[in-house]
């Protein structure tokens, strides 16, 4: 990747500046004070260089990389972790990933111009604790050992092997809803280069789809095979295309009553109004407006 390291350099510098020292303080004068023998710049430097060992094994590699003939004691390195700002590390891959971005001589990889984004989520265990469990959600069934277990949702540079947003939520969140978030606000990280975004079953939701078009947000998503099933039959061949978001509009404005602020409407118009939430009213009715 051309000049990674001078984008180096931009964030060993971002790690050293004053800024991200008031950043990692989190507000609290009082810490990263004295001149400790694990000083905020190395606490940032061996998290973000571990390895997937122990702690020791990552302590000892690290100081003696670093500070050779120095040695810190887990409890020490624990206890300065724990006056670190969680959030630093958010501000550092932000910047890492704007100077990439915004750098006139990177080379993307597109498609036909386009950044090509993935949305994505996964599960994640965390250790079982009632702080964890309390925070995050118990992925047990009823009656089963508690298991704490983390939501991750991401949105990925699929060419150019960037991750550009992600989020911890609690188990069994709304991967769409995260989804969404993140692509209003990735322009924050990529500036002004056009992308689309992949989604895979986890993710089709009509109302959501219909806010990324009138967003002029390109996408694409793979559906489940009972998704839109009568549209699935009015295909010709396995190859064709279909405007299905017309065809739901017009199913609706014939089924759904005008909303009104001042009263309530009993949906009495047609059959087929119980099926569609307020969500899918008020997604069409912003199309008509």
């Amino acid at each position: 990747m051309r000049k990674s390291g001078s984008r180096i350099k931009y964030d060993v510098d971002r790690i050293h500046s004053d800024s991200f020292m008031e950043f990692c303080r989190n507000g609290n004068p009082n810490v990263f004070v004295r001149n400790r023998k694990m000083p905020q710049e190395d606490l940032a430097f061996s998290m973000i260089n571990k390895k997937g060992l122990t702690l020791k094994l990552e302590l000892r590699g690290y100081m003696n990389i670093s500070h050779p003939g120095t040695h810190i004691s887990k409890p020490g390195y624990l206890k300065q972790r724990m006056k670190l700002n969680p959030a630093a590390f958010v501000d550092l891959y932000q910047f890492h990933n704007r100077n990439y971005y915004s750098d006139p001589e990177t080379e993307l990889y597109t498609v036909n111009g386009f950044l090509v984004l993935a949305a994505d989520g996964s599960d994640i265990n965390v250790p079982t604790t009632p702080e964890t469990l309390a925070i995050y959600g118990n992925t047990s069934k009823r009656g089963g050992k508690p298991c704490a277990q983390i939501g991750l949702g991401c949105l990925y540079d699929a060419l150019n092997r960037m991750i550009l947003d992600a989020s911890i939520n609690k188990v069994k969140f709304n991967e769409m809803a995260v989804a969404e978030e993140q692509i209003a606000s990735v322009h924050e990280t990529i500036g002004n280069h056009p992308f689309m975004v992949t989604m895979d079953r986890g993710y089709p939701s009509t109302p959501a789809f219909l806010r990324m078009i009138d967003g002029n947000v390109y996408f694409a998503a793979r559906l489940k095979s009972s998704d839109f099933k009568a549209e699935q039959q009015a295909l010709s061949s396995d190859d064709a295309d279909i405007d299905i978001f017309q065809k739901l509009y017009d199913e609706i404005s014939e089924n759904i009553v005008p909303v009104r602020p001042d009263r309530h409407y009993h949906r009495t118009k047609g059959q087929l109004a119980g099926n569609y939430s307020n969500t899918y009213k008020r997604s069409f009715l912003k199309l008509t407006g």
